[in-house]
């Protein structure tokens, strides 16, 4: 493992040391968890800015908006089956 020098804020290191005593665990450790989750918000920001300009490019350009809205039309029959009332089972929910 690397090692990485970062200098803080006083109010932000004591915060870190604060919460490193609650947690239990060592500042290096919430250092370590806090940079991996904005790296991970990070790109997710960046494919959903990529995912919107591509919709986006998409509507604007009347071939693609068509081919979209065809292979949409293809699905809609499975759509709607699989979100009709009996073919739900509520208790097996799908996020189990």
């Amino acid at each position: 493992m690397s090692t990485l020098n970062v200098r803080l804020p006083e109010a932000l290191e004591a915060r870190l040391a604060d919460e490193a005593r609650l947690a239990r665990r060592s500042r290096s450790e919430l250092a370590r968890e806090a940079i991996r989750r904005y790296l991970v918000e990070l790109e997710r920001d960046r494919f959903r800015a990529e995912l919107s300009h591509a919709a986006h490019a998409i509507g604007e350009d009347p071939a693609l908006r068509a081919d979209a809205l065809a292979i949409a039309e293809e699905f809609a029959p499975l759509e709607e089956e699989n979100t009709r009332e009996d073919h739900i089972n509520k208790d097996d929910p799908w996020w189990k």
